[in-house]
């Protein structure tokens, strides 16, 4: 891939942690001697093409060719104690002639399968959103109350330092959940909801922001501010953009941001009509 493809994945812990792998093969390369596209080449047929299991990993000929569904038609059962080298492929459903074999490899967000299979999937039903820190006290602080006092908003200022701290260990990609899909809909983390009622607080020993109609709009329009500032551009510029991509690469980075912003404005209706609702 190129630099300007990982740009395009509008997300930077991943760009981060792709860029590090790059360089990693690139060292590999001037140290072994190997020549660079074979060598990726191989990675990523070893990388896309593994199998595993809660026993063992490698590559299982013919089987390593089903393709990856989160509702398959198939299921591996593992070797047993009585047949320890027999792996079985059984259906979970009535197939006919012509059907698809398939089996789900994981339940991962895109950004995992992406760097370990080499693909994503639309409408992923375990996608999350996964931002720095800095990043999240950076929205935070720019829909902050402006009305409060200094000794408040320096205080308030402290506490989203505190509560969303830069990670301890040094490295890249390193970031934290902002929302999700998971099984029974949509999870907000709740700390950075909460954190965005801190930042829109005037007074804390004044009425609640929830006292008020008018205090849940100015939560809701902050929360939904501060959310979509983490993307460069919103769903409906994206999509404006068209869909004339130079490679499969670009075809992919678009399916993957797109995902996102499209389980954010999901995140954001849904609660918003929730808090709504009381």
């Amino acid at each position: 891939y190129e630099d300007g493809d990982l740009e395009m994945l509008e997300n930077i812990p991943l760009k981060e942690s792709l860029t590090v792998t790059n360089r990693a093969v690139e060292l590999l390369v001037e140290k072994s001697g190997l020549a660079d596209v074979p060598l990726r080449e191989s990675l990523m047929l070893v990388w896309g093409r593994r199998f595993s299991c809660d026993v063992a990993t490698g590559m299982i000929p013919l089987g390593d060719l089903l393709n990856h569904r989160f509702y398959p038609s198939c299921a591996w059962e593992s070797p047993t104690t009585e047949s320890p080298d027999v792996w079985k492929l059984r259906a979970k459903m009535d197939m006919a002639p012509g059907d698809s074999l398939n089996f789900c490899y994981c339940e991962d967000p895109n950004h995992l399968l992406m760097t370990t299979s080499g693909f994503v999937v639309k409408e992923n039903p375990y996608d999350r959103i996964m931002v720095r820190p800095r990043d999240l006290r950076q929205a935070l602080l720019s829909v902050c109350n402006e009305e409060s006092s200094e000794d408040f908003a320096s205080w308030r200022k402290q506490q989203i330092e505190e509560q969303l701290p830069d990670p301890e260990e040094e490295g890249v990609g390193l970031s934290m959940y902002l929302v999700g899909r998971q099984p029974g809909g949509i999870q907000w983390n709740d700390l950075w909801l909460n954190m965005v009622g801190l930042a829109v607080t005037e007074d804390p020993n004044g009425e609640h922001w929830s006292a008020t109609p008018e205090g849940l709009q100015m939560y809701l329009a902050a929360m939904e501010k501060a959310s979509w500032s983490l993307f460069p551009q919103s769903l409906e510029q994206d999509f404006a953009q068209g869909e004339d991509f130079a490679d499969a690469n670009q075809e992919m980075a678009a399916t993957m941001r797109r995902g996102y912003k499209e389980l954010l404005k999901e995140a954001v209706d849904k609660l918003k009509d929730r808090l709504a609702a009381g």
